[in-house]
């Protein structure tokens, strides 16, 4: 494929996207019916893709949803919950996280000198909306971009199954951290890669312009609640708002 072919493969890819997005709304997870709904859909998930240990993680909510670092996100495609990731915001004064868990070393030397890092995990999606939409990784994993710049994080990382990594090395520029090697709990091998938001956020804006966000939908989708002054609600994208070049 040429540079021609290619800038309109990204362009269509795009716009189907931007349409896509009209029918998304985003959700901050915090009550016990959506956390429910998101345990019994984690479940589904993981036990058709039969990668995670049922019998020793038992339940798909747990202690680390409930940390004040965290930030579970539910995505809703014509008002039905089609995917959710889990995010955490990984400091010096808050080490959790798939990283901090299996990699301790490799999550200490990413907060040296006050640095911070987004590290997603419990990816999980509808099967059918999937098949349907194979594009909606990109969406749910837009929460993770708009954290990374909300919060001003070094880092994004990204605790995988190893023949996923192909696609995070593609989409995000994400480089290998941790090589491939059996996890506690999983049954398959998994990886650690990451990528340093400040070396890919440009050209993963402009490859990928429904990445972009303002600032009101990240902080409807990150600040505290006492901030808001009022609890989490439904979040609209706010992709076309920061993308207005595209609509002229």
């Amino acid at each position: 494929m040429n540079a021609v072919d290619a800038g309109q493969s990204n362009k269509a890819f795009s716009s189907s996207m931007f349409n896509l997005l009209d029918r998304v709304e985003y959700r901050r997870i915090s009550t016990s019916l959506d956390f429910e709904e998101v345990e019994r859909l984690r479940r589904i998930s993981y036990n058709s893709r039969e990668f995670i240990d049922a019998e020793r993680f038992g339940t798909f909510i747990d202690e680390y949803d409930g940390s004040p670092d965290c930030y579970v996100i539910g995505v809703y495609v014509d008002e039905k919950l089609t995917s959710t990731v889990r995010l955490h915001l990984a400091s010096a004064q808050h080490l959790h996280g798939p990283t901090a868990t299996y990699f301790p070393e490799r999550a200490l030397s990413l907060v040296q000198n006050g640095w911070r890092y987004v590290d997603p995990s419990r990816f999980a999606a509808d099967h059918q909306m999937l098949w349907q939409y194979p594009a909606i990784p990109f969406l749910t994993l837009r929460a993770a971009a708009m954290a990374s710049v909300y919060f001003e994080a070094e880092h994004c990382m990204s605790f995988v199954r190893a023949d996923a990594a192909s696609f995070y090395r593609r989409s995000f520029g994400s480089v290998d951290m941790e090589p491939p090697q059996a996890v506690r709990g999983f049954t398959v091998p998994m990886m650690l890669l990451g990528a340093r938001i400040a070396d890919i956020r440009e050209r993963l804006e402009t490859r990928l312009p429904f990445f972009k966000s303002q600032h009101w939908e990240q902080k409807m989708m990150f600040a505290p609640e006492s901030e808001l002054n009022y609890p989490p609600v439904n979040i609209l994208p706010s992709a076309r708002y920061a993308n207005p070049q595209l609509f002229a």
